[in-house]
């Protein structure tokens, strides 16, 4: 596989805490930065692997992670909750869009990222370059494809239909970058039960009404009794080429720290990866060409964090063996 990977720095939550780290950190820092070193130091097994590095998409520097020290005045949650109402993770994702368009022409991309949204952008210029059907195969903790009024309604009641991280699939879907019946969502810990009030009805009817159209979603608890589940869905795909993004959630907590979202504990290290080991199998059998692959909602801040308990965080780690066994 010709491939070249590239980063996504886009840290635009407006989470009180993380406007804090980002505001301690630009007091220190004399430019912006994307990842801190840990994350460099991890990627060079792709450089060793033949992979090329392709770069970061540009990202204004109060929205990346470590910002710099004239970034603070736009270091504030109304800023940041600004970008997002002004449909600014879109535009970023175009943004990624063009980035790949013009680094990526005749390599697979390999996108290293925050916000989910991004990915969008990277799928969109993958179905452009394809000759013949694209499937989708998300490895996440939650199905990001119900829109945030309906997602919102759960709890508040309120919400817009801006892209974000956590809705971007809605937008794949509508923008038919893939076909509904040629995604896969595996390892999904949100898999509405009984509805308890209106809020939750019309997310469980929405949510199991994208089921019904033929999106396969996995849940967490069938992947950790088998893989038949990924190999049945892979196995029934209809397509030519496939694009692969993986939550860092899908494996938050049970092994590692560095997922943005951490709300249940994701699947274990050794389930994991025998699942990239099914993967590759399925893909192979079915005849399937990887066209692009992400890693998205890393946790900049806690990449490679060194715990009181003696812990290490592992998450990229993991995450790189994962792709290993999906690309031998």
């Amino acid at each position: 596989m010709k491939a070249g990977y590239f980063r996504a720095p886009l840290e635009a939550l407006d989470d009180p805490a993380r406007v804090m780290i980002k505001t301690a950190s630009a007091h220190r820092n004399a430019r912006p930065n994307g990842f801190p070193r840990s994350f460099e130091t991890s990627v060079k097994k792709l450089r060793r692997s033949g992979f090329k590095d392709l770069g970061s998409v540009p990202t204004p520097g109060h929205l990346m992670p470590f910002p710099s020290k004239r970034d603070i005045p736009l270091i504030h949650p109304e800023y940041l909750n600004f970008f997002a109402q002004g449909n600014g993770f879109a535009q970023y994702a175009e943004e990624v869009h063009r980035f790949v368009i013009e680094k990526a022409d005749k390599l697979v991309p390999i996108m290293f990222g925050i916000d989910h949204s991004s990915t969008f952008g990277a799928l969109k210029a993958v179905a452009e370059k394809c000759a013949g059907p694209l499937a989708l195969l998300v490895l996440d903790a939650h199905f990001d494809a119900i829109p945030v009024a309906i997602r919102s309604s759960r709890a508040e009641g309120a919400g817009g239909d801006e892209m974000g991280c956590g809705n971007f699939l809605d937008s794949v879907f509508k923008e038919k970058l893939v076909r509904i019946d040629r995604a896969i969502v595996a390892g999904v810990s949100d898999y509405p039960g009984n509805a308890t009030d209106k809020g939750e009805a019309k997310f469980k009817k929405y949510y199991e009404g994208l089921v019904r159209k033929g999106t396969r979603v996995i849940k967490k608890s069938g992947l950790e009794k088998s893989t038949d589940p990924i190999r049945e869905a892979i196995g029934g795909l209809k397509a030519k080429h496939i694009y692969i993004s993986i939550d860092a959630d899908v494996i938050a907590g049970a092994v590692t720290g560095a997922s943005r979202f951490y709300d249940s504990a994701g699947l274990g290290e050794k389930t994991f990866l025998n699942l990239g080991g099914a993967i590759n199998d399925s893909i192979k059998k079915r005849g399937l060409v990887i066209a692009g692959m992400d890693v998205m909602e890393l946790d900049p801040y806690k990449l490679g964090l060194k715990f009181k308990d003696g812990r290490k965080d592992r998450t990229l780690e993991v995450i790189l063996k994962f792709i290993e066994r999906i690309i031998k």
